[in-house]
């Protein structure tokens, strides 16, 4: 059996494979495939201070970011875990400057509207990347659970006319979230979505020619799991971001 057509280009896609273009959260790995986008485990020896830190700098919080690192693996609540990890970021290692709303994806101009949880750590303006002589990109930051709960909203079924349950509504529901979820939450191809905000929220703030590509990182938490907190790195071409303004115009393969 042949294998499905697919679109060779963005213009391609808006123009006759408009079955792709639908709300990031449903996306999956077959849009990841179009731009050759792919996830890769790399192993990060971590350093022995962290940048803009001091060993001396906050003694008196050693035993609350001590709780702070339990709370972040324990508990079930989204807010204090994002609390544990401002704190860990912010207050103790002096990281980063503070928290803000994170920036907004946008496809042909129009905004797409994020998530309510979704935010990014700025750095101090002392932070300059010497690479290119200015305060890096923000690295975002999302609890995977508000993902499934958009989801869940996204394909909620309405209740009947006088107001009874709506079953069968129900598992069609449930049906369509098992399709786009995968089996495991670190390979949610929704992540791709935060990654490229933050690459046009950098983009937007330049006033000088940009680089061929832009790096952008988000930390993603899951509230039931323990063991650990993800950083995603990705390597954004600037060539995608203007396809993104203007696809109809993006007439070169994109992979």
């Amino acid at each position: 059996m042949s294998a499905a057509p697919r679109p060779s280009s963005l213009s391609d896609l808006v123009g006759y494979y408009t079955s792709y273009l639908v709300n990031p959260l449903q996306w999956t790995s077959r849009h990841l495939d179009l731009v050759s986008c792919r996830f890769e485990d790399v192993v990060i020896t971590p350093s022995s201070s962290p940048p803009n830190h001091s060993p001396n700098q906050n003694l008196h919080r050693t035993s609350d970011a001590r709780t702070d690192a339990e709370k972040l693996a324990m508990t079930l609540d989204a807010i204090t875990k994002r609390c544990s990890l401002f704190n860990i970021l912010v207050i103790d290692t002096r990281l980063f400057a503070g928290l803000s709303k994170g920036s907004p994806f946008y496809f042909q101009g129009r905004r797409v509207r994020r998530l309510a949880n979704y935010v990014m750590f700025i750095y101090h303006e002392r932070a300059i990347d010497p690479a290119e002589n200015r305060t890096p990109t923000p690295v975002g930051y999302l609890q995977y659970n508000s993902v499934h709960g958009a989801r869940r909203k996204l394909f909620e079924a309405r209740p009947g006319p006088r107001g009874e349950s709506n079953r069968v509504g129900g598992t069609l529901c449930w049906k369509r979230i098992q399709q786009i979820t995968p089996e495991e939450w670190t390979e949610d191809p929704y992540f791709m979505c935060p990654l490229l905000a933050l690459a046009q929220f950098e983009e937007q703030r330049r006033d000088e020619s940009n680089p061929a590509t832009f790096t952008s990182r988000l930390l993603v938490t899951e509230v039931a799991d323990k063991e650990k907190i993800v950083l995603y790195e990705a390597d954004i071409a600037t060539e995608l971001l203007d396809g993104l303004k203007n696809p109809k115009e993006a007439d070169r393969p994109m992979n």
